[in-house]
């Protein structure tokens, strides 16, 4: 059980509350403590059915004035959208889609 509180503690310091183990607990079923009878060893739930894939921030600094040329042309609502939008059509294009 402390194995399994300080895995919980370690995933909220590196994902907040959006992490596996914390979207398995919430799907958990809810039973109150008066209702459990005898002892049962202590089984978590699998985290590894609420996994998202891992991802990884990319960040870059470029000049304002080419930041909003292509945020107009591409109809984008921020730089982060245009870094998303960018980067979404260069993956294509390598893909080959």
């Amino acid at each position: 059980m402390i194995n399994f509180l300080n895995e919980v503690d370690k995933e909220i310091e590196t994902h907040g509350k959006d992490g596996p183990i914390q979207k398995a607990l919430a799907a958990s079923p809810r039973k109150e403590i008066d209702s459990l009878r005898g002892s049962r060893p202590f089984k978590t739930p699998d985290p590894r059915r609420y996994a998202a894939p891992q991802t990884t921030r990319i960040s870059y600094t470029r000049n304002n004035e080419q930041i909003e040329f292509l945020r107009e042309a591409l109809g984008a609502g921020s730089a982060r959208a245009v870094g998303e939008r960018t980067f979404d059509d260069a993956y294509r294009e390598q893909k080959g889609e």
